[in-house]
């Protein structure tokens, strides 16, 4: 079969210069792939987070209850509106990591590990179930424990004793948020390991799933009512109702804005290459004009012309798409499970999705052919006339703008030398070309600096949040004491400055139609406390004279919309309703997974539990405040409350607590940094390929100079300063985009992650590093091209076509 004549033409225009064909088909490329590793990665994740989750069998409810026993779970399991139930304990722990240094652990006492029904959790590694005095640890916080399977980790209970166990193997529990996100240890052990030891009622949660409507939490409200009146008829006692969010993963409520946002720089790379194309086609088309008379005078018509062009660019899409699909797969899949190990998820079947290849073809090919169109139909328009009186260096010549004249203007009164007056003339030259360029790699660097802006307002964010917590030590103790003797042993400890005691409870709001909201943390501390500096953005903050006021947060006003300053709200605490006034609302600094918090005065909070004169929870301030005056301390104060016979559960420092934070949002950034990286690529090859067409086109301009006695350094330096003065313009745009798109990217970012707004502070590191990386991209980008020209003789340049 014959090939038609046009398409040896395209073959040739691929072949000869083949520096612009790869330059144009790595920039396709790199859009391409990074659409496609965003979208196939997207949809592995939602579709094999929601399968893994709903394997299973997530708990509808769960009730924290006294005692339970078998009797209960099989009355339970009895009730129409219930398709299975099961019990389990769950103790709050620790384990010593040495050096008297504890780690907060979770400990769940499953009844019987070979019949699991509910939130099911899967064997990982060793022995299952595990024998009696060991302990299986959740496989994603192992690495806190600092030991190996095998070895064996000091458990503190809450009465204080310690037990040593061996640790015999991990599980699987994808039901518990990741560890590096709470900083918790979930560790798993047997009845009968629980009893040795000497944990209260080994079983203390009833977990239940509803039988029809699992999505409707309504309905799940209405049915854990039932339970729970069911249990109290028994005689015992139903502490809190617990129902989540109805088979949706924790992460699954932020997981899709955050999609969205990369989804968004994906699409953003696509049009970016696209520039690319544009000068390309319209570079070739300029250099070919007079080709395109010849054909237009042996006959071709309009369309015919524009035909081999398209057909270039189309070239230019299928060599994009040989590298894009194969790489965008393998780095889906690296992404994919890179994200599911963060989340703790097992990726069960991992596929080339139809509809995201069929997409890259359609941006391939139909993104750059849309954008070089324009100037494929202008040119091919021509007439015999007006192409065979082109000389090739088309329509944008230098001397007729305001730009150029200004440029002239500048040389009258500095003085500049003819090699630097050159750079700057011919940087301006091909003004369509240079916008474009100019628009690529601003955008790159836009983002770039956006992204680094936003993980210093992140971390900036953390600092300013834990300030507002005025104290360096949380402690909370197994059960109530007198606060009398719990502040007066802390006082003994050298270095702490001041010691006050807090109220802690658990809450759900009461809505108007006697439904149940989520989980609020109540902190009850001193109206006249000096340890919060809290936002109060409407109404105010409590006084000492206040009984039923509450103080609540602006996360709290977006879960329950309804309420205002001065509303009246109904809590149920440990079963009991409480009416309390709202008097002011707070900003608060918290994950769409964790509970929302509000503040009642100590006081009144005390008298209502029963525990006027006690505390269960301290807040301590020493006198320095960083990281190992932490460490120190929070050792000394908890041997001290020891030493007097008090009994700590959980002892955490303000330097913990950022480190946690740290590591939740190093994630996310680094992800982000990925693909601001990759548009920066995507800018760079589009200076390289401006300053290689640029070389290409003034091969004759090289060679008059070459013939007059230009040395190579001269027509280097000429070039070199070309590529640098684009840069310098690209990185004061990218400086001036990036301020209002940083801000932009902390706002949706801070809703998504934290409820709120960041707190905006500009990167000037991320100015400094992108200033380094554009000069190191137009030194790359011009020095290639520049050298080749500097050593082209000049019989190679006055031949050139």
């Amino acid at each position: 079969m014959l090939i038609p004549i046009r398409w040896y033409k395209v073959f040739n225009d691929l072949w000869q210069t083949k520096l612009r064909t790869l330059l144009v088909v790595l920039s396709i490329a790199a859009g391409v792939f990074a659409f496609g590793v965003v979208a196939e990665s997207q949809i592995t994740i939602s579709n094999e987070l929601t399968s893994s989750y709903l394997r299973t069998n997530p708990a509808s409810s769960i009730l924290h209850i006294d005692i339970l026993d078998d009797r209960l779970i099989k009355s339970i399991k009895r009730m129409s509106d219930v398709s299975h139930a099961e019990g389990r304990g769950v103790f709050n722990v620790r384990i010593n990591l040495g050096s008297e240094k504890w780690q907060d652990m979770t400990l769940f006492v499953v009844d019987d590990f070979n019949d699991i029904t509910i939130n099911i959790i899967n064997p990982e590694q060793g022995d299952w179930p595990p024998p009696e005095r060991t302990i299986l640890i959740e496989r994603k916080s192992m690495f806190m424990t600092q030991v190996d399977v095998g070895e064996s980790i000091v458990v503190e209970v809450e009465n204080g004793k310690e037990r040593t166990l061996k640790i015999s193997g991990l599980a699987h529990d994808m039901s518990q948020p990741p560890a590096q996100v709470t900083g918790i240890v979930y560790g798993y052990v047997t009845t009968d390991t629980a009893e040795w030891l000497a944990l209260p009622y080994p079983l203390n949660r009833l977990l239940f799933v509803v039988a029809e409507k699992r999505w409707d939490k309504a309905h799940i409200w209405h049915v854990a009512e039932e339970v729970k009146q069911k249990t109290e008829r028994t005689g015992r006692k139903v502490y809190l109702t617990d129902v989540p969010e109805p088979l949706q993963h924790p992460v699954e409520q932020f997981l899709p804005a955050l999609m969205l946002i990369f989804s968004a720089l994906a699409v953003l790379s696509l049009f970016l290459s696209a520039f690319l194309t544009i000068n390309t086609i319209s570079a070739i088309l300029t250099q070919q004009t007079q080709q395109i008379g010849v054909m237009k005078a042996i006959g071709a018509n309009t369309r015919q012309i524009a035909r081999i062009y398209i057909n270039l660019v189309v070239m230019f899409g299928l060599l994009a798409l040989i590298l894009a699909i194969p790489l965008g797969v393998m780095g889906a899949r690296a992404i994919s499970q890179f994200e599911a190990d963060q989340i703790n998820f097992d990726l069960a079947d991992v596929r080339m999705s139809l509809l995201v290849v069929m997409l890259q073809v359609i941006a391939s090919l139909l993104i750059p052919v849309l954008a070089s169109f324009p100037s494929i139909i202008s040119t091919s328009r021509l007439t015999v006339r007006e192409t065979l009186s082109d000389y090739g260096l088309g329509s944008e010549q230098f001397g007729n703008s305001r730009i150029d004249r200004f440029i002239i203007g500048i040389r009258k009164i500095i003085p500049l030398s003819r090699p630097l007056f050159l750079s700057l003339r011919n940087t301006f030259r091909r003004k369509g070309r240079l916008i474009r360029t100019l628009i690529a790699l601003t955008l790159g660097g836009a983002i770039f600096i956006s992204v680094m802006t936003l993980r210093e307002s992140l971390f900036y964010s953390i600092d300013i949040m834990i300030a507002v917590t005025g104290f360096d030590i949380s402690i909370e103790f197994s059960r109530s004491y007198r606060i009398k003797n719990v502040e007066e042993s802390i006082k003994q400890v050298h270095g702490v400055q001041h010691v006050e005691s807090w109220g802690l409870g658990i809450a759900n709001p009461i809505h108007p139609d006697g439904s149940k909201g989520d989980d609020i943390v109540l902190f009850a501390p001193p109206a006249n406390t000096n340890l919060l500096d809290l936002d109060i953005t409407s109404g105010r903050w409590l006084v000492q004279d206040d009984d039923m006021a509450l103080v609540v947060t602006n996360s709290m006003m977006e879960h329950e919309p309804y309420l205002t300053v001065g509303n009246d709200l109904i809590l149920d605490i440990g079963d009991e309703e409480f009416d309390w006034q709202i008097v002011g609302v707070s900003t608060e600094f918290k994950s769409p997974i964790a509970p929302t918090i509000a503040y009642v005065n100590y006081p009144y909070f005390a008298k209502i539990m029963g525990e006027s004169g006690r505390t269960k929870s301290v807040r301590v301030v020493t006198d320095k405040h960083d990281s190992v005056t932490h460490a120190r301390m929070a050792q000394a104060v908890e041997t001290q409350l020891k030493r007097d016979g008090l009994s700590v559960k959980s002892n955490k420092t303000r330097s913990q607590e950022k480190v946690i934070f740290h590591e939740r949002f190093n994630i996310l950034t680094g992800l982000l940094m990925t693909l601001s990286l990759l548009m920066a690529i995507v800018g760079g090859l589009g200076l390289m390929g401006t300053m290689t067409m640029n070389v290409l086109e003034r091969s004759r301009e090289i060679g008059v100079m070459r013939a007059i006695g230009a040395e190579n350094k001269t027509i280097l330096q000429i070039f070199m300063v070309e590529g640098f003065i684009i840069g310098m313009l690209a990185w004061l745009g990218a400086a001036i985009v990036s301020m209002p798109l940083s801000r932009l990217l902390c706002y949706q970012v801070g809703i998504v992650l934290v409820q709120m707004p960041l707190f905006y502070t500009f990167s000037f590191v991320g100015l400094g590093i992108w200033l380094a990386v554009v000069i190191g991209i137009s030194g790359l980008a011009s020095f290639l091209p520049a050298y080749n020209a500097a050593h082209l003789s000049v019989r190679e340049t006055l031949t050139y076509d």
